[in-house]
């Protein structure tokens, strides 16, 4: 009643300014006084980008009916289309046009739309916006001949059992969204843990090149520390004997690293007139990156001076652990810290036994810190890919690993568990968001819309996830309009009865 009261309301102030929502005034233009008011209609019409939802009350030929024209935008979320020009016609070459007011709720437009005939007809919504402009047409609508036909013939929209109301106003209240259910691409899942680790190449060992005892030359110096490249790591304190042994190995990688340099550029021109095979060239460069990687490592990761040799940060990254204690005595090639540059991640899957047949499949994967709704990571959105997967069991480990590297994100450390989902092939499936489902003692629902404002509550048999993802294989039909975004708070309404059973706040 109150919701009628509203529609009919504006039709009312049209005629006398500065009024609030009266009685229903249809029956006055054909001389009567109605003891019952006329049914109130709504009807739901959608674009690609746009909700048009309408309530009316049901129209009488020859006269105005107050219309209430509800638009929303579509998308996550959900919000109202404001600052629009509206106008209401009916589909034929003799309609006329009405534009609707803006109302004080956002996204609500009022009219005053005359309906001259009996009939069925098809009313259409013109929408212009600075970012569209639409045509949407309500279908059927049915103009009848009296009040009193439309109080006996006109059947109100009603709430399911399971159903609940949840008004416009508050759906652009709050983080909500619908989406139409159709068939997409659905990897293959299967479900494990795992572990994060750094990525190989990612972590560099710092070695002793000499005997003596260590000193820390960076204060501070403890894991997680960010370092910068050829920063001073430790000071190793030798005899004059172990630092001359030092210089002649830095001359003697000087001397290997200018020969093969020569020695393949000359093997690049030779293989350039075809005189050098291609073996004997990559076996050239081989030579040379060898002698490259052992100059850069006696000649640019220490300098040496007063009996001491500085070892310092091969590449900027984080130091991840420290292997000596200061003040040690360490050996030439003794492990001295581990350092990470932190550019990528690795993780490592575990798979029982009996998926290995299905392990060529899985060229992918979904992960997230588990006990928790955090967000979920994709291999595939962080420049990833599969390294590799496990031939045989471990000593230690019943599981087989499937390895993947990417880039890392900050807030990713190695040595974190993970909840993993290894990725297959796809297939087409109905798949929900993971928000979108709510559980009840191990029963899993969701809320389809079913009106403008009514929203139906239904048991769904769930499938396969790839963490972000849920497959639906009974409950829901291709086409529903299921609500993505607010479910809980559907369900606390339903629960709560806090809302209203009729009527705005307009």
């Amino acid at each position: 009643m109150n919701r009628l009261l509203m529609l009919t309301g504006f039709a009312l102030c049209s005629l006398s300014m500065g009024c609030g929502f009266g009685d229903h005034a249809h029956d006055h233009a054909h001389g009567t006084e109605a003891s019952e008011p006329i049914p109130s209609l709504t009807r739901l019409v959608r674009s690609d980008s746009l909700e048009l939802f309408v309530e009316f009350p049901a129209p009488v030929a020859g006269s105005s009916v107050a219309m209430a024209v509800h638009l929303s935008r579509l998308g996550d979320p959900m919000r109202p289309l404001t600052a629009a020009t509206v106008v209401l016609f009916v589909d034929s070459l003799s309609g006329e046009k009405v534009t609707a007011t803006p109302s004080r709720v956002e996204g609500l437009y009022l009219a005053e739309f005359p309906f001259r005939s009996t009939g069925v007809i098809r009313l259409g919504v013109e929408v212009h916006h600075a970012s569209t402009n639409e045509r949407l047409f309500v279908d059927d609508v049915l103009v009848y001949a009296t009040g009193e036909e439309a109080r006996s013939k006109a059947v109100p929209e009603e709430m399911h059992a399971n159903a609940v109301r949840y008004t416009k106003e508050l759906v652009w209240k709050s983080p909500f969204a619908v989406e139409r259910l159709s068939r997409r691409p659905f990897a293959d899942i299967l479900p494990t843990g795992g572990e994060l680790t750094e990525a190989p190449g990612e972590e560099r060992l710092v070695t002793a090149q000499i005997a003596g005892v260590v000193a820390y030359a960076t204060p501070g110096l403890v894991p997680g520390l960010t370092l910068r490249d050829g920063q001073a790591l430790f000071e190793i304190r030798a005899t004059d004997v172990e630092l001359g042994e030092l210089s002649a190995a830095a001359s003697r990688a000087e001397e290997d690293f200018t020969v093969s340099k020569a020695q393949y550029e000359r093997a690049q021109a030779l293989a350039a007139d075809r005189i050098l095979s291609e073996k004997e060239l990559l076996e050239a460069r081989l030579r040379y990156e060898q002698a490259r990687l052992e100059y850069g490592q006696r000649s640019t990761a220490r300098t040496f001076s007063h009996n001491k040799a500085t070892v310092r940060v091969p590449a900027g990254g984080h130091l991840l652990s420290l292997l000596v204690q200061e003040g040690a005595y360490v050996a030439t090639g003794q492990p001295l810290a581990r350092i990470g540059t932190g550019r990528r991640i690795a993780l490592r899957a575990d798979v029982a036994v009996h998926h290995f047949d299905r392990l060529p499949g899985f060229l992918a994967a979904n992960f997230r810190l588990p006990g928790s709704d955090q967000r979920l990571f994709a291999t595939q959105e962080l420049n990833g890919k599969r390294e590799a997967y496990g031939r045989s069991l471990g000593r230690e480990s019943a599981f087989i690993p499937v390895y993947f590297s990417m880039d890392r994100p900050e807030e990713l450390l190695p040595g974190s568990a993970v909840e993993v989902f290894l990725l297959g092939p796809s297939r087409p499936a109905l798949v929900l968001p993971r928000m979108a489902l709510i559980e009840e003692q191990g029963h899993f629902f969701a809320f389809v819309q079913t009106g403008g404002e009514y929203y139906e509550k239904r048991e769904v048999s769930t499938g396969a996830t790839d963490g972000e993802f849920v497959e639906i294989l009974a409950g829901l039909e291709e086409g529903d309009w299921v609500v993505t975004r607010g479910s809980y708070r559907l369900k606390l309404a339903s629960v709560s009865g806090a809302l209203p059973e009729h009527g705005h706040s307009h």
